[in-house]
């Protein structure tokens, strides 16, 4: 993770509209040095934050709406993922390590209330990218595609290959 300055962070301002809230760094940079993965907290507010990796780059961010908006996501639920396995394994696994980071990142410095404890605990146990219980359901290619950035997500490399052409 690269190391926050002023500079990032008002880099990371601009482009998110708003100071970022439970962020911890950038996890994926462009090659010319602009943040667009960021590395957030499991726990946001008192409250389980949705994503660890939050999709920050306008231009990357817009073409996935694009990809979205063009059904996608129905089209992988549907048709993809159902009659391919090995995506269905990489997807379960690509879920479990990040689960398994989520939780390496608990801390009792979270400031969660005692009666929210074992529920929240649970929330971050048991559900993968962008807060998903279903792994091999998919509710949004922003957050699948900033895991693939910072780490690597199947939903997010067989959008960076189906989609090649919008990112050039």
């Amino acid at each position: 993770m690269d190391k926050m300055t002023p500079e990032l962070i008002k880099i990371i301002e601009a482009q998110l509209g708003r100071t970022p809230r439970g962020m911890i760094g950038v996890a994926s940079m462009s090659p010319e040095g602009i943040p667009q993965v960021l590395k957030c907290l499991p726990i946001v507010e008192g409250k389980p934050f949705p994503t660890l990796y939050w999709l920050s780059c306008p231009r990357i961010h817009k073409i996935i709406a694009q990809i979205e908006a063009q059904q996608f996501i129905k089209t992988l639920e549907n048709e993809i993922i159902p009659n391919n396995q090995q995506l269905q394994i990489d997807l379960l696994k690509a879920h479990k390590k990040y689960q398994w980071e989520r939780l390496s990142l608990w801390d009792e410095s979270l400031s969660v209330r005692e009666d929210d404890f074992a529920k929240y605990l649970k929330v971050i146990a048991d559900t993968g990218v962008g807060g998903l219980s279903d792994l091999l359901r998919v509710r949004c290619l922003h957050m699948h595609y900033a895991h693939h950035l910072a780490d690597y997500n199947p939903v997010g490399a067989l959008i960076e290959k189906e989609f090649s052409s919008l990112f050039a």
